[in-house]
């Protein structure tokens, strides 16, 4: 299954709620071998 990602999504993820695109990169690969759904981890960089 291929995941079909807007690019006003990746932006909004990245501007909005401060997602690194290394981040992205990693939740994007992780779908391609299991589409469901992704687990949120919430953190602080303080």
């Amino acid at each position: 299954m291929t995941v079909n990602v807007t690019p006003n999504l990746i932006q909004f993820l990245q501007d909005e709620l401060a997602i690194s695109a290394a981040s992205l990169q990693v939740a994007l690969k992780h779908s391609e071998q299991d589409p469901g759904p992704l687990p949120m981890i919430l953190g602080s960089t303080v």
